[in-house]
């Protein structure tokens, strides 16, 4: 498989956004500066702006990291 072959067009991205859109709970993206001072001391890489940012995914209702994912997954299925 090609990296071409892995891209996906900018319109099938926002069809799925907005399908997911209300079925899955946004969620936030948190910092941490001392995660990033942690990550620093452990490998001697500085991240982003000296902030480490996560995505809080296991605030889903499922408490799942692929709500996104599979909601579009099973939409598009045949």
């Amino acid at each position: 498989m090609t990296e071409s072959d892995r891209r996906i067009a900018l319109d099938r991205i926002r069809e799925a956004r907005a399908f997911i859109d209300g079925r899955v709970n946004r969620t936030p993206v948190l910092t941490s500066r001392t995660a990033a001072a942690v990550v620093r001391a452990a490998t001697g890489v500085s991240v982003a702006d000296d902030r480490l940012y996560v995505k809080a995914e296991h605030l889903q209702r499922t408490g799942s990291f692929k709500a996104r994912g599979m909601t579009w997954r099973v939409a598009t299925l045949s």
